[in-house]
């Protein structure tokens, strides 16, 4: 929910490799959370559910300083879900993966908490849980793809000091795998230099995730003249809309 595609291609991209090179599964339910989130609160909550959803989204929203995003492996709830799950198989099926979806109920303990809920409460919730699936996914040896050049290296920063400013020319992805090297680069940089101030040339980055906002947040916060930025396309910009740093 909280990666975008091109962080989500990165993020297959990296688990074939390890896959393909020390075997095993990756199991998980992520896909199809938001089925089981939304088949739990109509047990509970029946035609109010989709009221009360919009409600703590935007409650979640205004309180996080996390974006919610949607990337095509996560199943949307919202429109034609047989479509979305389609869509979502064929993503995974398309890194280069084989696919089988395990129904959640058959896999997991009773849940210790409903014991003193309202059965028919219970009963729905159960039969819910028949509708949602967990993956798992191996990889597809008869499958060729070329990862040699994932996201993790779609990345550059070049950095140079003029007085106490800090100036970067950032390229590529600012994204969740780049972001934390971003950042213990840039205090490394503070540990042997007085910076007040960061600038930075955009021209060539082209696009920055939550994870990367969130670091650009921290210069900003961190250097008294803050952070300035110049040349970014219009997909960076609407990224620090809800920001404070100056963009020119």
């Amino acid at each position: 929910m909280y990666l975008t595609d091109s962080e989500m291609d990165a993020v297959c991209d990296n688990i074939r490799k390890i896959l393909s090179e020390h075997g095993g599964y990756w199991i998980t339910l992520d896909p199809e959370i938001s089925s089981l989130y939304v088949l739990i609160m109509k047990a509970f909550y029946g035609d109010r559910t989709r009221e009360l959803m919009y409600q703590m989204r935007y409650r979640i929203e205004d309180k996080s300083d996390v974006t919610a995003v949607q990337n095509t492996m996560n199943i949307r709830v919202i429109g034609d879900v047989r479509e979305n799950t389609k869509n979502a198989i064929n993503y995974v099926i398309s890194k280069g993966f084989k696919l089988e979806r395990l129904p959640y109920a058959k896999h997991i303990p009773e849940f210790k908490s409903l014991e003193n809920a309202d059965p028919k409460i219970v009963a729905q919730i159960k039969e819910g849980l028949k509708r949602v699936c967990i993956w798992k996914i191996s990889v597809d040896e008869s499958v060729k793809v070329n990862i040699s050049d994932s996201k993790t290296e779609s990345f550059n920063a070049d950095a140079s000091i003029d007085g106490n400013r800090l100036n970067l020319t950032l390229s590529g992805n600012l994204d969740t795998l780049s972001a934390p090297k971003f950042l213990a680069n840039y205090e490394k940089i503070k540990e042997v230099n007085a910076i007040d101030r960061v600038f930075i040339d955009c021209s060539k980055l082209e696009y920055v995730s939550s994870a990367g906002v969130r670091v650009l947040l921290v210069m900003q916060n961190d250097c008294e003249g803050g952070v300035t930025m110049k040349s970014c396309n219009e997909t960076v910009i609407e990224v620090l809309s809800d920001t404070d740093i100056k963009i020119i």
